[in-house]
């Protein structure tokens, strides 16, 4: 995607409401994506949603 701006969200609970680890592994998932790259990041979590505003 070509944008300056990039906001990518995660859930944070199952479709049942189970929180099952879903920060973490998603936390995990979006650093190994940013690794090397030279984008600013901001995160936010929210009750049941977890989002990084990336500035590309």
């Amino acid at each position: 995607l070509n944008g300056r701006y990039l906001l990518i969200s995660y859930p944070t609970q199952s479709l049942s409401g189970r929180s099952k680890g879903m920060v973490d592994y998603y936390t995990q998932q979006f650093e190994q994506l940013a690794n090397g790259r030279s984008w600013q990041i901001k995160r936010f979590e929210f009750a049941t949603e977890l989002a990084f505003l990336v500035k590309t």
